[in-house]
């Protein structure tokens, strides 16, 4: 793990800590590329401001970086974009070593009290409320839901940048500042992070995205950066693009044609009818992205969400476990219905021993939760050559 300091502009400083230690976002996602904090620091004769800090358990590492730009008795203020603990990990050293006020939304308070056991000077920051700083001037602006009810965003207003905390946001350790120094597979690898990111930790609030850019739009807000607290910074074109991804996905748009099979297959009898869904879509021609759990493979469910977000199509395949549903695709199927876009459609093949019931409690989830069964095929395993024309029939039905 380490950390670096940047110089963004004649007055702002990024501090960024690329950990590569913790695999497990959230204690849920898993992140072999790692993460990156970001925390920005506004400097100027009145002193500092600190947007967001580092993770819990960095306060050392923050300090030392920190005193490369000003000194602790020099910040007068720390905005808190977002309680979460990757964020304002490092407000009660701040608090405690340099006695700043602290800007927030009206539920930082309680929060941060309750999470670290700090008094602090705080000041509650209305939405839309502005404060001239070193002759500059910062607007407040409340994005709740991106990704908690407490989340702002700040923005300086004579250089159009826009901090934006959890939003814009990406996974991915990289050397580079800006999204725009990337080129080819590193820019790709960008990209793909950002998405799955995005279906991970903002996923399940997806419909408040065009609420809160389409408020900060209609409040001159046109920033030509945008500065989130993890992952790469954002100007020019991938600022564009992912200002129109953004906008695709908080209205639950699908790639158009995508279709994403994911099955469990505990030993290989699930896996001989991927197999004939394998081969029809080859013998079209056509795409299919396939995601399958066995025996001898796990992918990272983080990857499945990220994939799942923006298909047109699903098809789950699976089994009756402990006369149930396979454990590991309820666990899946669950995820999908809390994260995705909600009316894709969804083609269901199950198999059993000697009962059958994943199909119908598949089915189940699925349904009640706005998604569109097309179709449940059910057999016992072993047989899908026997179901081959109703498995090929109920793919096809995807697409009516």
């Amino acid at each position: 793990m380490e950390y670096n300091v940047s110089k963004l502009t004649s007055n702002l400083y990024l501090l960024r800590f690329k950990d590569t230690r913790t695999k497990y976002f959230e204690g849920l996602w898993e992140i072999p590329e790692g993460i990156m904090y970001n925390s920005y620091v506004y400097t100027g004769n009145e002193g500092a401001i600190i947007f967001d800090t580092w993770k819990i358990g960095l306060g050392n590492e923050f300090l030392e970086a920190l005193r490369n730009i000003v000194d602790l008795g020099d910040v007068r203020y720390v905005v808190v974009h977002h309680m979460e603990p990757d964020h304002s990990g490092i407000l009660k050293t701040l608090v405690e070593k340099a006695d700043p006020i602290v800007l927030g939304h009206p539920l930082v308070k309680n929060m941060a009290e309750s999470f670290y056991s700090v008094s602090m000077k705080f000041r509650p920051v209305k939405d839309g409320e502005e404060i001239v700083f070193d002759d500059e001037k910062i607007i407040f602006h409340h994005t709740p839901w991106l990704h908690w009810p407490e989340t702002i965003m700040s923005y300086i207003t004579s250089g159009k940048i826009l901090l934006t905390c959890d939003a814009f946001g990406s996974y991915g350790v990289f050397k580079e500042v800006w999204a725009d120094e990337l080129s080819g597979e590193d820019y790709e690898r960008y990209l793909w992070y950002a998405k799955k990111y995005f279906a991970n930790v903002i996923g399940i609030h997806y419909e408040w995205v065009v609420k809160n850019l389409e408020k900060l739009v209609s409040r001159g807000v046109t920033p030509n950066l945008v500065l989130p607290s993890h992952g790469l910074l954002l100007r020019g074109d991938p600022l564009d693009y992912m200002y129109k991804k953004y906008m695709s996905w908080g209205h639950g748009e699908p790639e158009r044609g995508k279709t994403l099979l994911i099955y469990t297959s505990m030993y290989g009898f699930v896996e001989r009818t991927v197999k004939i869904i394998r081969e029809y879509f080859s013998g079209l021609n056509q795409d299919i992205d396939i995601i399958g759990f066995t025996d001898s493979n796990r992918p990272n469910i983080s990857d499945v969400i990220g994939e799942a977000f923006d298909a047109e199509n699903i098809i789950l395949a699976s089994a009756t476990y402990d006369a149930d549903l396979y454990p590991l695709m309820k666990h899946i199927a669950s995820l999908i219905t809390r994260k995705t876009p909600r009316e894709k459609k969804v083609a269901i093949i199950a198999q059993y021993g000697w009962g059958g019931k994943a199909g119908k409690i598949l089915e189940e989830i699925m349904n009640t939760q706005g998604f569109k069964v097309v179709g449940v095929v059910e057999f016992k395993a072993g047989e899908e050559e026997k179901y081959r024309d109703k498995i090929i029939g109920l793919i096809e039905s995807l697409k009516k």
